[in-house]
């Protein structure tokens, strides 16, 4: 495309932008500043590579507006660049999608109602009574299990499974191999016996959520288990039943929440971060790699470490934990010679 379509695309999504360079420039391509060809598009975030900035071969380059001017190729200057690089590049590589209509394989029962220019890959199950918004596309190998509400422009990728009754918004993202709607692990015990507790609530997902591949929300044992809007979930991540994670959520991988875990909006939680369940987040929190979150997180900030605690305070003690060693020798050389010193007055 030229960078004029793109410029038009990017002001078409509400972007406020200023374009200086040529208009007809083609670009083919998007590709770090430092090895960029002509023909390529960059993006520049991080005042460290401001020397690739400055020789950079890209046709375009992304940027905000303070560094226009250390820019010798055509830039794109915004407020988000990062962002912006985002939409730029959906638009030039836009989602392989299954073909529209509907595969001969699925299976669809008689009473699922089905939307507009669907995309119904082969042998994808619809059971009973699923209602599908329209422009959804949904991959080969799909289960929508019956009662199932899934919105508008809604991508579900190879092999998902959907279980009975959850509420999908629009415009979520659901990648393969993922499970929602599974039994939540819901167990009484009497004497050696594990007795199975039916798991009868749902999953709700709001709108623009994504689950990435491999991921599980299970269904609420009694409540419902809910993702709120614009929800983001890596791969290989578990929401247990009945948790809720609030709006503008994002989740690296292997992250776990146990059962009845809420957490605020705008938190963000990074890989192999466990949940204890039964626990409250307040908004606007961010766990570090490997926390372990074990009671209520009342105030925003930054935490890390096993049981979580302020970022700062666990970043001062592990830097002490170095010196364990040489501060116990240290110590035991003192006491020796503080025992030396008794004796000697006795």
């Amino acid at each position: 495309m030229t960078l004029n379509e793109l410029v038009r695309f990017l002001e078409s999504k509400g972007i406020e932008l200023t374009f200086n360079g040529d208009a007809d420039t083609q670009i083919q391509q998007v590709a770090p500043l430092d090895k960029a060809e002509p023909g390529s598009l960059a993006f520049f975030n991080d005042k460290k590579y401001l020397s690739a900035l400055e020789t950079t071969r890209a046709s375009a380059v992304i940027l905000a507006p303070q560094f226009v001017s250390a820019s010798k190729t055509a830039t794109i200057a915004v407020k988000n660049p990062y962002y912006v690089y985002a939409l730029s590049a959906q638009y030039l590589y836009p989602r392989i999608q299954t073909p529209r209509g509907i595969h001969p394989t699925a299976l669809i029962d008689d009473t699922a109602k089905l939307g507009k220019n669907l995309r119904i890959g082969p042998y994808v199950v619809i059971g009973a009574e699923v209602e599908i918004g329209d422009d959804c596309d949904i991959q080969a190998g799909t289960s929508i299990a019956q009662g199932t509400k899934i919105g508008a422009n809604c991508y579900i990728g190879k092999n998902v499974v959907i279980e009975n009754d959850c509420i999908i918004g629009n415009e979520c993202n659901i990648k393969s191999g993922a499970t929602i709607g599974g039994e939540g692990f819901g167990w009484a015990r009497e004497g050696k016996q594990w007795n199975r507790i039916p798991q009868i609530g749902r999953v709700i997902l709001g709108d623009r959520v994504s689950i990435g591949n491999n991921s599980t929300v299970d269904r609420g044992a009694i409540e419902d288990t809910v993702l709120d809007d614009n929800c983001i979930i890596d791969n290989l991540v578990h929401v247990g039943h009945n948790c809720y994670l609030g709006e503008s959520v994002a989740v690296a991988a292997l992250s776990g929440f146990a059962g009845t875990t809420k957490v605020g909006a705008n938190c963000t939680v990074a890989g192999q971060v466990g949940f204890a369940g039964h626990l409250t987040v307040c908004d606007n929190v961010h766990f570090m790699a490997k926390s372990g979150v074990t009671s209520d997180i009342t105030k925003p900030g930054v935490y890390s470490g096993f049981p979580v605690t302020d970022a700062k305070d666990w970043q001062r003690n592990a830097a002490r934990a170095r010196n364990l060693d040489s501060m116990f020798k240290e110590l035991k050389a003192l006491k020796k010679e503080l025992q030396a010193l008794k004796d000697s007055q006795d």
